[in-house]
């Protein structure tokens, strides 16, 4: 396995943690506004795992590091992931998993062999807006086994939204409406007694140049300047209607 990058020190990924942010290639979604899109596609070039663990072992036994997050692209569909997470498990360091919740085998495994301590699963929209957010047609009963799989485990997580634009005839934000939706669509799929216990992180939508964002419609030449990120009047509205059932934050 080979990993593609790697954030030496960060204290912002992991909450609580301080330690490595690893991004791994390949990814089965396509959304426009993507920051990493040259990690779409998997490539077998980048960082060898076993050398990184080696380096990594030294740094938490020296109590500089106690935690690393694993992101991507999309983690769970590189086929040596569990593999890494294992000997990841060896040197004592909670772990982080960033994930799109489209590969709930995968994440049952994981979950089920312990072997990730904090999951992050990135909810795009209401499922109406689902497929114009991932750029594909996806299966939406895998990302709800994801959510209800990660909702009911013993281990910490979160659900995030970035509040990123609808591109249709019109460039819009999401709006209350479509929000409230993606809120009871959650709600559906967990149960009373955890939805107080789940935190959701909204993050800001920032448009990029051309060249460092995946979709030229999303990008700063393409985009008005007032759509060149997500106003905070937006963030709070989102905040306040997803709050009434969660601990709800702006990240």
């Amino acid at each position: 396995m080979k990993l593609s990058r790697v954030i030496d020190e960060s204290s912002i990924d992991y909450p609580g943690k301080f330690g490595p942010v690893v991004f791994v290639s390949g990814c089965n979604f396509k959304c426009g506004f993507c920051h990493n899109p040259d990690l779409i596609n998997f490539s077998s070039e980048g960082i060898d795992v076993g050398e990184f663990i080696e380096d990594l072992k030294k740094r938490v036994e020296s109590g500089w590091v106690n935690g690393i997050c694993i992101t991507g692209g999309e983690p769970t569909l590189n086929l040596e992931l569990l593999d890494f997470l294992t000997d990841l498990r060896k040197i004592n360091i909670n772990i982080k998993l960033d994930t799109n919740g489209s590969n709930p085998t995968v994440l049952g495994e994981i979950l089920e062999k312990n072997l990730v301590d904090y999951i992050a699963l990135d909810v795009k929209s209401d499922k109406d807006n689902y497929e114009k957010f991932t750029g594909v047609k996806g299966d939406l009963n895998k990302i709800e086994e994801s959510i209800r799989l990660i909702s009911e485990s013993k281990i910490d997580f979160e659900f995030r939204t970035t509040l990123a634009l609808v591109l249709e005839k019109e460039i819009r934000w999401l709006n209350k409406k479509e929000i409230g939706n993606m809120m009871n669509w959650i709600l559906s799929l967990v149960s009373e007694e955890r939805e107080k216990k789940i935190k959701w992180n909204i993050q800001k939508f920032y448009s990029r140049n051309k060249g460092d964002i995946l979709s030229e419609r999303f990008s700063k030449e393409k985009l008005p300047k007032e759509f060149h990120e997500t106003p905070k009047e937006e963030l709070e509205k989102a905040k306040k209607i997803l709050g009434k059932y969660f601990n709800c934050e702006i990240v």
